[in-house]
């Protein structure tokens, strides 16, 4: 390529990066300007509630500050005063009190103010105000707490009833501000103070909020233009030097090209090679892993089978037990010439359920195993009573009376099985605690109710309830009494 050629190939390429360049610059200094315009605009809008935040917590502040004072002053004039007579009253601490506080809140917005709390039930005359910088006339005077402010709201009636409730509270409400003749909107926070069932108080005027979060705001915007000003100065600083910069890089992209096209074709070949050494490799590991798959598989099923056995385990102890009071109920009518085909069918009848109950327990834990076990409409009574029928014999033997009772209609959408095997397990449980605490006459109770959309199933009996020192395992697995 002759000289006249190199250089008109090199003019438009210069071109390009200058226009890309300033282009890039540009878009990244208008996204960066307004993107910092959002978060300002986002501040912005946050630092009300910030305010309101801070400017409640120095209310608070300011209230337990007069709290701890008292609190000390309490336990220093006792402390002092061990086995003594006292050389300082309540009433002079507390004057002491009022005064100390009174003189440091004068001329301020955020004044204290202090009720001598006398119901806090409420009532015509349920506190008398001991301070108050802003209303000196209302010292020493009853207070009613039907009293309203300038909306027309009970205010007082609002901080009481937060006191009763939890000692404290935050009340929005109209009052006079100092140095003005007309009520502002304010927030004050109220504490019961029980050692001397005062209710000690502060708060702040909503306008003096709103003039700081203006200050603040009106601060904010001038950081802004002068970040935004920065912004653009130093982006045109930039575009400058890189320009500079990509000019020189340009006249020197030709040369490079060329290198590059020899150092490409010798990266190809070696890609060529490195892929085939990839390949090899990949397929290697694809066995080693399907390998592995293969273990994981058979060590799942193995888990799978395990847990399914161990369950079934769970699920058989109780009527294998109910089996063998069966065998031993046989017994002993046997011995007491009690047993007749009337007894003979009954004890069949009730054993083949049992057995087939076992049987169904395995086909239920083979199929919970399957993808395709599905859900199902039952009627709760009937599915209830079914596995309560597998202990008749044994209520009979141990002489205990179980009822159900409640709505036969309620129809239930879950896994009826699962269902009646809870129910199974829980009223074997309760059987059991009446045997272990030797009843005489036991007492087992299931009600079944609806309430629109929700069902109750309530299990009661006499045998006194689960121990503190087990209650807490009651869930944990293989658990039992």
């Amino acid at each position: 390529m002759d000289k006249a050629g190199q250089k008109s190939f090199l003019v438009p390429i210069i071109l390009l990066v200058i226009v890309s360049i300033i282009s890039l610059v540009s878009i990244n200094t208008y996204l960066n300007i307004n993107l910092f315009k959002t978060h300002i605009k986002n501040d912005i809008a946050k630092l009300k509630q910030t305010y309101l935040i801070k400017q409640k917590d120095i209310v608070h502040n300011k209230v337990h500050t007069v709290n701890d004072s008292i609190k000390f002053q309490i336990y220093r004039n006792r402390s002092k005063n061990k086995g003594k007579n006292l050389d300082t009253s309540e009433e002079e601490i507390k004057d002491m009190i009022i005064d100390r506080f009174s003189i440091v809140e004068k001329n301020k917005n955020q004044y204290l103010f202090i009720l001598d709390l006398h119901n806090i039930e409420g009532g015509k005359d349920f506190a008398t105000m001991i301070l108050n910088p802003n209303r000196p006339d209302l010292i020493g005077k009853k207070l009613d707490d039907s009293y309203k402010d300038a909306k027309g709201k009970e205010f007082r009636k609002e901080f009481l009833k937060g006191l009763r409730e939890n000692g404290e509270a935050y009340v929005k409400y109209w009052y006079k501000k100092p140095n003005f003749n007309e009520p502002k909107p304010k927030m004050s926070y109220f504490y019961w103070q029980k050692d001397w069932n005062w209710i000690i108080a502060s708060g702040f005027y909503f306008d003096d909020l709103e003039k700081q979060i203006k200050d603040k705001q009106n601060s904010i915007k001038i950081y802004m233009h002068k970040i935004i000003n920065k912004n653009i100065q130093i982006s045109v600083i930039l575009t400058v030097i890189i320009l500079l910069i990509s000019a020189f890089i340009a006249l020197k992209i030709d040369n490079t090209i060329k290198n590059y096209i020899k150092k490409l074709s010798t990266a190809l070949n070696d890609i060529k090679l490195l892929n085939i050494l990839l390949e090899e490799k990949v397929d290697k590991k694809v066995k080693e892993l399907r390998e592995k798959d293969n273990i994981l598989i058979q060590q799942s099923k193995l888990a799978s089978m395990g847990e399914m056995i161990g369950n079934i385990a769970h699920q058989w102890r109780q009527p294998l037990n109910v089996l063998s009071i069966k065998n031993m109920t046989l017994y002993a009518y046997y011995k007491q010439g009690l047993v007749d085909d009337k007894f003979i069918d009954e004890y069949i009848n009730s054993s083949n359920n049992t057995l087939k109950y076992m049987s169904d327990t395995i086909d239920n834990f083979r199929n919970f195993f399957k993808p395709d076990k599905k859900k199902e409409n039952f009627n709760l009574y009937d599915t209830i009573k079914k596995s309560v029928d597998i202990l008749n014999e044994s209520f009979k033997y141990h002489n205990i009376r179980f009822t159900i009772s409640g709505s036969s209609n309620i129809i239930f959408y879950g896994y009826k099985n699962d269902f009646a095997q809870v129910i199974l397990n829980i009223i074997t449980n309760a059987k059991d605690a009446i045997k272990t605490n030797k009843l005489k006459n036991g007492i087992i109770l299931i009600n079944t109710k609806q309430t629109q959309d929700i069902i109750t199933i309530e299990i009661k009996d006499n045998a006194g309830g689960i121990p503190k020192d087990i209650i807490d395992k009651v869930f944990e697995p293989y658990f039992t009494t």
